[in-house]
């Protein structure tokens, strides 16, 4: 019996090395320490979770000044939803719904921080905002520390964080009930070192070290400036844009910033340096949070008040013992000195070296199965995190393992809206000619043709005499245009009068209401900002004449001066140069139709057609049906188009000096709010879930899938805009990974931000 037990001691001792060392941490892990430290951070985390509810409710810099949870969740406009992938099978609730869950939140966080019913108030605050980040990705795709809340909302469901200082244990008694293990402390300590971390690694690239971007592009935002001017009054504005505008200063912070998030949990968790590491935090989160960002709402309470779970457990009541009788102890003077001079004057902090609690000598058993969870945790937040690199290309362009990741501002998007198109060989058939034929009895929507113009448009000679134009603001009017006459005619007033009197005969038995020459716009405000003054109104520029008049006179007012902005040159909102053809616009009330926007819509009904507003030469793109086709030229569509057109348009666009095939055009403004249509402009992912929508719907209603094809352009920190989408993929059908290249996404790494756009402040 001796050997038998000597000889399994030995086994343990020497013969199993794994097992030797999870032993040390088991028993590391399971030592009782004071609940203080854990208390406190659950009365801070419950209160801010508690302000992040009160927050979806209130305006915010984030949404443009406009209430959160309307953006989002409650709103007349807000298509449809992005839930994250594996999560669409959640129902999306009406208003009443969403407020009521968002109320059930804020009461979920009070309870929390209070320690009432704990277990079901972090259960519920879980199931609250994980609903709620999850069912709208759109609003939580970039938010970072969303992800930490919800991490750390998870992890309250396990921690006894209501041990200590809570309504659940006034009651208790018992010796020692007021201590945790030490794992629950350790977890959110590793949580917070794993997300500073990484934030700091991904700042460690060209743009932010060598180029200093985007942190420039910060600090020309005019909030700064204004934050600025309110503290430091006493410097004049021209020298503090001048140190705004500083190189000194934009790589100064883009450095510190990442040395800062590199090294921030390493100093907090050292007890020489942890004094430090808190200054240094408040000092990280104060700037954001005062100076460069004002979309961050909790984030910097949350950052600070995390941050004193690092502190020894029991500093609360050393705290509130140092209070009582403060007892100064003076610093280290080799450790203050060595701090002052590397980070002056947080620096000194470096001379107090923070107290150890005395170790606790009972001792505490931890489950295998917990403790096998614990460490599962930990390598989840450490290797998660990482899969981007398993995958070729550069995720910041590719966006593939770029979620969840801790990239909150390191990098700048600017997309132009992109272009979606859909293919249907029922109704657009390819001729033996290689060209493109419209099916007119196979399309299902408005008999509209419309012809895409680039603003710069200059050769008229391509457009019929008399054409239909419909831009943003104004609506639909109709042109003359002598350059397109199959026959030159004199361009004089009168000769213009004679000819449209005589074309207007012959297709309407009457002449026109009217005819004006077009005019600059520059004119049209002149006159207007000039009458305006007449009348007591200040007016400081163009810019302003042209808000009033939308807002009083136009389209959001009474209309009156609608048929002087129809006289405008076209594309004139888009800066467009005037034409060199002298354009008229003609009135007829009989084929107007007023909007209830003040503008204005051509009867289709009433329209005649006939050669003269055909183009000489071009063939019918319309073949199958002896309806006749309006034709309609419009602006390439922008944002401010986008929403006026039907869902799906056929078109035709001008490219190289010539007509190109028709395709048919989808408008997502209907379907998507102006955020939404953003994240699909620039998230290849979101688009394609978009795309899948759209295929779905058409399949639905016409009893075949379409092909569903998409343009975007994106401007990764300020580079020249480039596609990120393979133009004739099929993003309805194309498959999605997890950990590997996707060959619909176009994977090129970019070069060095150009010389001209590295001094980039406000685009």
């Amino acid at each position: 019996m001796p050997n038998k037990v000597g000889n399994k001691r030995v086994g343990l001792e020497s013969g199993n090395a794994n097992s030797h060392w999870l032993c040390r941490l088991r028993e590391r892990w399971a030592r009782p320490v004071s609940g203080q430290s854990l208390a406190l951070f659950r009365m801070i985390f419950g209160l801010i979770m508690a302000l992040e509810a009160l927050s979806l409710f209130l305006p915010s810099e984030s949404t443009a000044g406009k209430v959160m949870l309307e953006v989002y969740y409650t709103g007349q406009n807000l298509g449809m939803p992005f839930p994250y992938p594996g999560f669409s099978w959640l129902p999306w609730l009406p208003p009443w719904g969403f407020k009521a869950l968002v109320c059930l939140m804020g009461l979920a966080g009070l309870a929390l921080a209070f320690g009432y019913r704990y277990r079901l108030a972090a259960v519920t605050l879980f199931l609250t905002w994980g609903y709620l980040y999850a069912v709208e990705s759109t609003r939580t795709y970039w938010m970072s520390y969303y992800y930490l809340e919800l991490l750390i909302a998870f992890l309250m469901m396990g921690l006894p964080a209501q041990r200590c200082w809570s309504l659940d244990s006034r009651n208790s008694a018992t010796s020692g009930a007021s201590d945790v293990p030490y794992w629950s402390i350790g977890i959110l300590r590793f949580q917070l070192v794993v997300m500073y971390a990484y934030a700091g690694w991904a700042k460690l690239n060209a743009d932010w070290l060598l180029d200093a971007q985007p942190v420039t592009y910060f600090l020309s935002f005019p909030h700064v400036m204004e934050r600025l001017q309110g503290w430091l009054a006493f410097m004049p504005a021209d020298r503090m844009q001048a140190w705004l505008a500083s190189p000194v200063l934009a790589y100064g912070i883009a450095w510190g910033g990442a040395l800062f998030d590199i090294l921030a949990g390493l100093l907090l968790l050292f007890r020489r340096t942890r004094y430090l590491g808190l200054g240094l935090m408040g000092l990280f989160h104060g700037l954001n949070h005062t100076l460069l960002f004002n979309d961050l709402l909790w984030f910097p309470a949350l950052g600070l008040g995390s941050a004193l779970i690092f502190l020894e457990p029991t500093w609360p009541t050393r705290l509130l013992r140092w209070l009582r009788q403060p007892n100064w102890t003076p610093p280290e003077r080799s450790w203050a000195l060595i701090g002052m001079l590397t980070i002056p004057p947080l620096g000194g902090l470096l001379g107090w070296k923070a107290d150890r609690d005395k170790e606790s000598t009972s001792s505490a058993r931890l489950s295998t199965t917990l403790l096998m969870g614990i460490l599962a945790w930990y390598m989840f937040q450490i290797g998660f995190p990482l899969r981007q690199y398993l995958i070729p290309g550069d995720a910041r362009i590719t966006f593939e393992g770029l979620s969840w990741s801790w990239r909150l501002k390191a990098e700048v998007y600017r997309a132009s809206p992109c272009e979606i198109q859909l293919v249907d060989d029922r109704i657009l058939k390819q001729e033996t000619d290689q060209s493109m034929r419209v099916d007119g009895l196979a399309w299902p929507g408005p008999k509209d043709f419309y012809r895409c113009l680039d603003p710069s448009f200059n050769d008229w000679d391509k457009l019929p005499e008399i054409l239909i134009l419909r831009e943003p603001l104004i609506g639909e009017r109709i042109l003359y245009n002598p350059s397109g006459a199959e026959v030159p005619i004199a361009r004089s007033p009168a000769a213009i009068s004679a000819r449209l009197k005589t074309l207007w005969n012959e297709l309407y038995g009457r002449s026109p209401t009217s005819a004006h020459p077009l005019m600059p716009l520059s004119r049209i405000l002149g006159d207007y900002k000039e009458a305006l003054e007449k009348k007591g109104h200040g007016v400081r520029d163009t810019q302003h004449a042209m808000q009033l008049l939308r807002q009083m006179h136009g389209p959001e007012g009474d209309g009156s001066m609608m048929p002087f902005l129809r006289r405008m040159q076209p594309f004139a909102l888009t800066g467009a140069q005037p034409p060199e053809v002298p354009l008229y616009v003609v009135e007829d009330k009989s084929l107007a139709i007023r909007q209830s926007n003040h503008a204005q819509q051509i009867d289709r009904q009433a329209w005649q057609h006939g050669s003269y507003t055909q183009i000489a030469g071009e063939p019918d793109y319309v073949a199958g049906t002896d309806t006749q086709w309006l034709t309609v030229h419009i602006p390439t569509p922008g944002p401010e188009f986008r929403g006026q057109m039907p869902q799906a348009s056929l078109m035709q666009g001008w490219t190289e000096g010539q007509w190109g095939d028709p395709f048919i055009d989808w408008d997502y403004a209907r379907d998507l709010s102006m955020s939404k249509a953003m994240h699909i402009s620039t998230s290849p992912f979101h688009l394609r879930t978009y795309a899948r929508s759209i295929a779905d719907r058409w399949e639905n209603s016409r009893g075949h899938r379409p092909v569903v094809r998409a343009q975007t352009h994106v401007s990764f920190n300020f580079r020249p805009s480039q596609t990120h989408i393979e133009p004739m993929a099929d993003l309805a059908s194309v498959p999605r990974f997890y950990l590997s290249h996707h060959d619909w996404i176009r994977s090129t790494t970019p070069d060095r931000i150009p010389e001209e756009a590295r001094r980039t402040r406000r685009p």
